[in-house]
């Protein structure tokens, strides 16, 4: 389910937001409102829930992760070839 933020803005008024369960509740209550006072401007946004916020967050990490351990293999795989071995461990020449 997505959660909704209104937005209200009227005549010299400033705007005003009200959190809504769903977009289907936001919807029926802008009708509602409209239905109240045709010169209001009543939108409804969809509101990001807080979890897809924080899983945005998380594999924007993991994203930095995979490439710092990217960057840590090519290093590895360099000073293999400019030592003449056929391999390395990671994190080997950072002493």
């Amino acid at each position: 389910m997505i959660k909704a933020t209104m937005v209200i803005a009227g005549l010299l008024a400033t705007p005003m937001t009200s959190e809504m369960p769903s977009m289907k509740e936001c919807m029926e209550q802008r009708d509602a409102l409209l239905k109240q006072n045709e010169t209001l401007e009543v939108t409804c946004v969809p509101k990001q829930s807080e979890i897809s916020k924080h899983q945005e967050m998380f594999d924007m990490f993991l994203d930095v992760v995979d490439y710092i351990q990217e960057r840590q293999i090519e290093q590895c795989m360099i000073i293999a070839e400019e030592t003449g071995r056929a391999s390395c461990e990671v994190g080997e020449g950072y002493e």
